[in-house]
């Protein structure tokens, strides 16, 4: 598989806690288009571990993730679309989640969790 060891080794260096160099070695491998790569990547860009934070970056490798059917990489962007206040991308997004698989639940929950006046909201 193009990339696998390269995946490996951020895996790697990612449960030892070092994101620097988990980072570089996600990007090599999701420039190699491996998906778990790219969604890696693209939640480290949103979560800004062991790389500067950038929203544009993170929806770029999540969005080519999410392309490849990775349900989690949906679901990070349809987080990231509430978060901009984008309810049409973030509605479709939570969407694509599902249809790949991921629990409505978990969907639902992650919602609810970002309304501001959850009491006055339901």
């Amino acid at each position: 598989m193009i990339g696998k060891e390269d995946y490996d080794q951020a895996i790697t260096y990612y449960r030892e806690g070092n994101y620097k160099e988990a980072a570089m070695w996600f990007r090599k491998s999701a420039e190699q288009g491996l998906a778990n790569a790219q969604y890696n990547l693209g939640k480290m860009y949103f979560e800004g571990r062991g790389v500067v934070q950038s929203d544009s970056e993170a929806v770029k490798w999540l969005r080519k993730a999410s392309e490849q059917g990775v349900a989690e990489a949906s679901y990070t962007l349809g987080l990231i679309g509430v978060i901009q206040r984008d309810k049409e991308a973030s509605v479709q997004d939570f969407g694509k989640a599902a249809e790949q698989g991921l629990s409505i639940d978990l969907i639902t929950k992650a919602v609810i969790a970002t309304i501001p006046n959850k009491e006055t909201a339901l």
